[in-house]
């Protein structure tokens, strides 16, 4: 009897040492890789020219790597003064780790601070400003809005540019002809003369 009711009690202390180690050295190795971070943040930190919508908006949008479930979510929050001011939406994370909110009401010209988190993880303050109302755009912020497509120029500002330079050269073509015309007539006007007077 004694025996086996010592085994018994090596058993659940066994039992008992590896719940324990499994508790203190499994579960948070595994809860470290299941931490979620965000990224892939839009409008990205520090974005200019921010273009609005027809209700004054723009969409924000980060990137949940390894979500739980679709169930999770992440709080988008205005910042004012480095603090949450309110919360500006709930974006579930759909099956590509995407989690996106509308918002609405902002001003043009203007520079916003927001943050996102979820459960587990939140994203530090960013920021963007929002482009120029239509009234304050000149001209050359329309020209020169072409070389500022990330990087990338436009098709239409190089066939303007284009037409321009061609423009140029013509012109320059033209002047020249016309300076040689201009000239052998009036070497033909005083070959006219210096025969008159003869």
């Amino acid at each position: 009897m004694k025996i086996y009711s010592t085994n018994k009690v090596r058993l659940r202390n066994i039992l008992f040492t590896l719940i324990v180690l499994h508790v203190l050295l499994i579960v948070p190795g595994a809860r470290a890789s299941e931490e979620i971070t965000l990224e892939d943040v839009y409008p990205e930190d520090g974005a200019t020219e921010v273009e609005l919508g027809p209700d004054s908006e723009t969409e924000l949008r980060v990137r949940v790597e390894e979500p739980r479930s679709e169930e999770d979510s992440a709080d988008f929050y205005k910042v004012e003064d480095g603090r949450p001011t309110e919360i500006i939406g709930v974006g579930q994370i759909d099956k590509r780790g995407i989690a996106e909110v509308v918002w609405d009401g902002l001003e043009h010209n203007s520079t916003y601070y927001w943050f996102a988190e979820t459960n587990r993880r939140e994203l530090g303050i960013s920021s963007f400003t929002t482009e120029a109302a239509e009234e304050d755009r000149s001209f050359l912020d329309d020209i020169t809005e072409g070389f500022e497509d990330e990087g990338k120029i436009k098709w239409w500002t190089v066939v303007l540019v284009g037409i321009v330079i061609i423009g140029i050269i013509v012109g320059l073509i033209i002047l020249k002809k016309r300076k040689e015309r201009s000239e052998e007539a009036r070497m033909k006007r005083d070959q006219i003369n210096s025969g008159l007077r003869r």
